[in-house]
């Protein structure tokens, strides 16, 4: 067989973004497009912030057989949040630079591509509108991850869309050879926490929130206290990160802190909870992989749609509404019943979390044999 190379494209590939979510769709996607034949080469693309390829990433694209946008929510550029409308319209700059530059030279390249597990809309800037529109319409297979994305999918391309929705693929990871959890029986009770973005007032929730969590927590159980954060950056989300970190050690002072390092270690480590607070997608997502109860604290809408999706939308919302209204009955009872704690999620869920490695296979197949 002619080598193929197969090159993939995240948020992750843009210089300075190291966060877990993105950097474990590229590994995941990485590893379905590598079962369609092992000899298959796989590299991640790297660009610049300014959108500009670099010689190395050039090259990759001269090689490959096929690139795959694989995962996360950067065909989108606006959630309809006024305050942030100047840091909606420098986002869009940013992902228009970024992946319609990689679009475009993988199109002049006569390139075949394809589009998985993507946030696609809601798009204000009307120039990367059309950009999204061009990369959807064009695309060898379109996945996205959620009900609304299929919608505004279809009403951006019309009678030209072609995509499909499945589950976000990162629900599919507990299938994962080496995944496997053991059955742990230490007496102890463990919380895991990450959280950014949050004001004085939600993080002093957030802190009697942790106290009703322990209140519930199984019989004779010890809480043990974990941050986990999800960056290597610098930058604003780290920062915030950090600062949430301090508020949890000040009210837990014995809080063990897990530094990000590789999505892979991250996900053992979140295997490793017996509940999650979070306001990250898929710091949450892993956890209900593994069945682990999650509070999904998190403002952004793609949180909701997540839990809106596999029925469990009533686990998400501000620390101060669980405050006031308690824990979530289903929540309750599993932490009650329970000497680790586990509320599976339906097979339905993570089949359709599966499909996300057929469709890549059904893409990667196309070129396996033809070459670069």
């Amino acid at each position: 067989m002619p080598d193929v190379n197969v090159v993939t494209c995240s948020a992750s590939s843009i210089e300075g973004i190291n966060n877990f979510g993105d950097e474990l769709l590229t590994d995941l996607y990485g590893r379905w497009i590598e079962d369609v034949d092992p000899s298959i080469s796989v590299s991640h693309l790297r660009i610049s912030q300014l959108g500009v390829l670099r010689g190395s990433a050039r090259e990759e694209l001269d090689r490959a057989s096929l690139l795959v946008f694989s995962g996360g929510g950067y065909f989108a550029d606006g959630y309809g949040e006024s305050r942030l409308h100047l840091k909606r319209h420098l986002r869009s700059l940013r992902n228009h630079r970024v992946y319609w530059t990689v679009a475009k030279a993988a199109r002049r390249r006569g390139l075949r591509h394809g589009v998985f597990g993507l946030e696609v809309g809601p798009l204000v800037n009307p120039v990367y509108r059309r950009a999204v529109k061009r990369i959807l319409t064009t695309a060898g297979e379109v996945v996205v991850r959620n009900a609304e994305s299929l919608t505004y999918a279809e009403r951006l391309c019309g009678e030209s869309a072609r995509a499909t929705m499945h589950l976000d693929a990162a629900l599919a990871i507990s299938g994962l050879a080496g995944m496997e959890v053991d059955n742990r029986s230490d007496g102890g009770f463990n919380i895991g926490c990450h959280v950014h973005r949050l004001g004085d007032g939600a993080r002093a929730q957030l802190m009697t929130l942790i106290e009703r969590v322990i209140s519930e927590r199984p019989t004779d159980s010890e809480p043990r206290f974990f941050y986990l954060h999800d960056q290597r950056k610098l930058g604003e989300h780290a920062t915030e990160s950090a600062s949430a970190e301090r508020t949890l050690r000040a009210g837990f002072p014995e809080t063990t802190v897990i530094q990000y390092r590789d999505p892979m270690e991250t996900v053992r480590q979140i295997a490793e909870m017996d509940v999650v607070i979070t306001s990250k997608l898929h710091v949450g997502i892993v956890a209900r992989a593994f069945g682990i109860p999650v509070l999904a604290v998190g403002r952004h809408p793609k949180i909701r749609r997540f839990y809106r999706a596999i029925g469990e939308e009533e686990f998400c919302g501000e620390p101060g509404d669980f405050v006031a209204n308690g824990l979530p009955s289903r929540l309750s009872a599993c932490l009650k019943g329970h000497e680790r704690p586990r509320l599976p999620v339906a097979e339905r869920f993570r089949e359709s979390a599966l499909q996300n490695r057929a469709a890549v296979a059904r893409l990667v197949s196309t070129v396996v044999g033809v070459g670069a």
